[in-house]
């Protein structure tokens, strides 16, 4: 998907220390509700271009109701360095009459240029949600602060929003369906944000498995989803026959891990993945530095683009299932050392910015 954000590459801080494609787009749905005869879609989104009023909202593909725009300082701090940030706070109604979006099974939210006539160029991230969802159970507020949410709504709408963007760079990738994939594998599942929503839609010759070091979380999935999980150790070996795996989906764990874990992990993944199967994770690189570190000290930027890594930044997040930050940190790579790490076992066929939020995904294949 075309954007119009590429002019913007010249606001970036410290451009000329990273390797960005194009500019990274960022934007949120904090929440979607019934409101009497209308459901009610907040959240926000950059302007598109950095020009007010130049994003529009679309529901299925369509624009739908009203949506009015105004102020969001949380967002101006974050993204100083995009024009008219501020501006970004959106509301969205639409009435039942219109479009009962919450009698839908499943809807895609997208934010676009508000600049050509078809409904505008659209920006790479889209939204899924399925209302029905918000009446599962969801995990409580010890096990899901550790994957940095507690919010029902953002637990499913990422959950279900992670699992159709897996699908979709795995088929844009390599050329095949999801569903050719016999025994899938999500690794770092916590309580299964992700793999319920892959669980659910399993065509009848598929099979899966969930690994991860959370006790606590790993029982709450098996309770709540299936019993398809199990909890691993922090070092390899993983409890699966080798060549088992068609595909091993990771959701950020690499960001966590520094490089003597990530290639302790590369090497077992190689293992349990058949030849010509495939590895798809995400990393914190580039874009996440613009996202999270806009106006980091110039040094720092040019030490991770000279060495490649920063990962001196402990996290606190699994220290209540004794993890130490010792072990699980946030670690920044860039993409040419992850694909250094992978040369040996692994051919990359894509590295996409951006993929969810600050995130970029990785896709490559078991030579």
């Amino acid at each position: 998907m075309s954007t119009n954000n590429q002019p913007l590459m010249d606001y970036i801080p410290n451009r000329h220390l990273l390797s960005l494609s194009g500019t990274p787009y960022f934007w949120n749905i904090n929440g979607i509700r019934k409101d009497g005869d209308k459901a009610i879609v907040s959240g926000w989104a950059l302007p598109a271009g950095g020009r007010i009023r130049s994003s529009n909202i679309l529901i299925d593909g369509n624009k739908r109701g009203r949506v009015n725009f105004s102020e969001n300082e949380t967002v101006a701090r974050l993204y100083p360095w995009w024009p008219n940030a501020r501006m970004s706070q959106f509301s969205l109604e639409v009435s039942v009459a219109e479009f009962d979006l919450m009698a839908r099974e499943e809807i895609v939210v997208e934010s676009t240029s508000a600049e050509t006539s078809d409904g505008g160029r659209r920006n790479k991230t889209a939204f899924y949600f399925r209302p029905a969802d918000m009446q599962s159970a969801f995990p409580d507020e010890v096990i899901s602060s550790r994957i940095g949410t507690n919010n029902p709504f953002q637990f499913s709408m990422s959950g279900l929003t992670l699992a159709r963007q897996f699908t979709r760079v795995f088929e844009a990738a390599t050329e095949r369906k999801w569903t050719d994939n016999d025994m899938i594998c999500d690794w770092g599942c916590g309580s299964g944000r992700v793999a319920r929503h892959i669980v659910r839609d399993l065509a009848p010759h598929q099979e899966f498995i969930g690994f991860d070091i959370d006790g606590p979380a790993v029982e709450w999935a098996t309770r709540h989803i299936a019993p398809m999980f199990r909890q691993t150790e922090m070092e390899p070996p993983l409890p699966f026959d080798a060549g088992g795996i068609d595909v091993v989906y990771a959701y950020s764990v690499f960001t966590h891990l520094t490089l003597p874990h990530i290639r302790k992990w590369v090497s077992e993944m190689a293992r349990v993945i058949k030849k010509g199967g495939h590895f798809i994770f995400t990393i914190l690189s580039d874009t996440a530095l613009v996202a999270l570190m806009p106006y980091a000290d110039e040094a720092l930027i040019a030490q991770f683009s000279s060495q490649g890594g920063y990962d001196i930044v402990k996290n606190a997040q699994l220290e209540s299932i004794n993890v130490s930050g010792d072990y699980y940190r946030n670690a920044w790579y860039t993409k040419n050392v992850i694909r250094n790490e992978l040369q040996e076992l692994f051919e990359v066929l894509l590295i996409e910015e951006n993929f969810h939020f600050y995130q970029d995904v990785v896709v490559c294949r078991r030579r």
